[in-house]
């Protein structure tokens, strides 16, 4: 089997998306399948990967005259078929190739999946969040997302907007996150306290993801100082790009003392890990993972906290809900800041913290990385034997 992958970005915007991409085309490899990985910024590579990396063009101004960007990305995709003769596509991200493709693969009778999440599938006014916001764009979006004989979704959140787009159920395939239970479980040797001087017996508090509206980081510093005024000597450190961004706001706040920002954390050393093995030291070294987003798809580093056996403090918010359960923390109503930190307070006082941390371990297994890579692969197979059925 030769498959294809197509990403804008994976070194440059590293999200839930690269990481599902990154984690199933490894483990492909290692079950022989032909894994070829398209994306802007493979030269940027700095690191070994198992499977191909190949540059792919960068339509520059690509959203911008459709009909026009349409037919040069299907001229060039043809071609790249022609000359590599996949068996398959996967698509990651509806728009703009999502969107743009997928005339092309159903002319041509090529097995393709989409997957999309974030601001290619999900639509939030109040946020401004959402490509789909802008008429056009939702127009095309909702001509072709339908026409792929499979999309995946990764949360039943997701799930419920392919339908809104009249995408079929029969061609929508359940299939999450997962996580490298392996690794996220494997003891870490770096003492993150001891590198931010955060005191042995404090409680540190910690939020994974880029700096971003629906993440909800603006509310951290009022729910921190509710944290504080119960007594409990806490830190909270926010892992994620333009996190230095809020610097100004926890000043205000007089917390420059409690909040620790760290910039992305990108992986090194000569292969190429998602999440970074340096990530996995943050989530050994918390006591609690806290996500205050207020709108997801999934939420990876949800699943990744869980399986490093942290406890989880989150909002009743799309896609987080879909994810989370009660055995491995405390859902909160949303945009709730006082039942967040009372939450936290909970947490910190509970006296059965190994029970907790062996229910997320418990809870992560059923994600990981290995069964979820399976279930792509029995859905690349099943295209496949389609297309030969209509071939016959």
């Amino acid at each position: 089997m030769k498959v294809a992958h197509l990403i804008p970005q994976l070194f440059t915007n590293t999200g839930g998306l690269q990481v599902c991409l990154h984690n199933i085309c490894k483990r492909h490899v290692r079950k022989n399948v032909d894994t070829f990985v398209f994306c802007y910024d493979a030269d940027l590579k700095t690191t070994v990967t198992d499977y191909n990396l190949v540059k792919l063009f960068n339509f520059r101004a690509i959203t911008q005259l459709y009909p026009i960007s349409k037919m040069l990305v299907i001229f060039y995709i043809d071609r790249l078929q022609k000359k590599y003769n996949f068996d398959l596509w996967q698509i990651y991200g509806g728009y703009p190739f999502g969107a743009f493709l997928a005339d092309y693969f159903q002319k041509k009778h090529l097995p393709a999946v989409l997957r999309c999440s974030g601001d290619d599938i999900q639509i939030n006014e109040e946020i401004g969040y959402g490509v789909r916001r802008n008429t056009k764009v939702n127009r095309i979006i909702f001509k072709n997302y339908k026409k792929y004989p499979a999309v995946v979704a990764i949360t039943d959140t997701v799930r419920q907007e392919y339908l809104k787009l009249s995408v079929s159920a029969e061609r929508i395939k359940l299939i999450p996150n997962g996580v490298d239970i392996d690794r996220l479980q494997r003891n870490s040797k770096q003492d993150i306290r001891k590198k931010h001087g955060i005191p042995p017996d404090s409680t540190l508090i910690l939020s994974v993801g880029r700096n971003h509206p629906k993440k909800g980081y603006a509310l951290i510093p009022d729910i921190l100082n509710m944290v504080l005024n119960q007594g409990i000597d806490a830190y909270w450190i926010i892992i994620g790009r333009r996190s230095s961004e809020m610097k100004e706001k926890i000043k205000s706040h007089s917390l420059s003392d409690r909040i620790i920002l760290v910039e992305e954390i990108e992986s090194t050393g000569s292969s190429y890990y998602l999440p970074p093995e340096e990530l996995i030291h943050y989530y050994h070294g918390a006591d609690l993972f806290a996500m205050t987003s207020l709108l997801e798809t999934f939420g990876i580093v949800l699943i990744e906290a869980v399986a490093a056996g942290l406890p989880v403090v989150c909002f009743n918010a799309p896609g987080i809900r879909d994810v989370m359960t009660s055995d491995c923390g405390i859902i909160c109503p949303l945009n709730d800041i006082k039942a967040f930190a009372d939450a936290i307070f909970r947490l910190v006082k509970r006296e059965e913290s190994q029970v907790l941390t062996e229910r997320c371990h418990s809870y992560a297994e059923r994600f990981s990385w290995d069964i979820i890579s399976d279930k792509y692969l029995e859905l690349y197979s099943y295209l496949l034997n389609q297309n030969e059925l209509k071939s016959v």
